[in-house]
């Protein structure tokens, strides 16, 4: 099967907003049907994510990160500081949306420092 990656519009709902990019997809040359494509899939969800933290304030995982060393703490050490579980810290560095309180908590420390 020969395949060939195309730029794509594609619409993600992201807590409930429609969100629409244009992405890489790679799709099959005869059929023109889309093909499975991990690492493609995960940029455009990615992609989408960053418009919608573009849009809401949301911080990023790695403004988390950048944050939390900032004030020079461990991932755990981190947590215990906000009263969130560990969990917490290490599903939002590794890329998952903040509640929006919890964003709101990173914004207010954010700007005390």
């Amino acid at each position: 099967m020969s395949t060939k990656v195309i730029p794509l519009k594609e619409t993600y709902t992201i807590r409930g907003e429609e969100i629409t990019i244009t992405a890489s997809a790679r799709i099959n040359v005869e059929t023109g049907k889309p093909v499975f494509d991990q690492q493609l899939d995960d940029a455009a969800i990615e992609q989408a994510f960053a418009v919608y933290r573009g849009r809401h304030d949301y911080f990023s995982s790695q403004d988390i990160v950048t944050l939390r060393k900032q004030i020079n703490l461990t991932q755990s050490e981190f947590a215990d500081m906000l009263g969130w579980n560990l969990t917490t810290v290490v599903s939002y560095e590794a890329g998952a949306l903040p509640s929006e309180e919890n964003n709101a908590v990173l914004h207010a420390l954010q700007d005390k420092l």
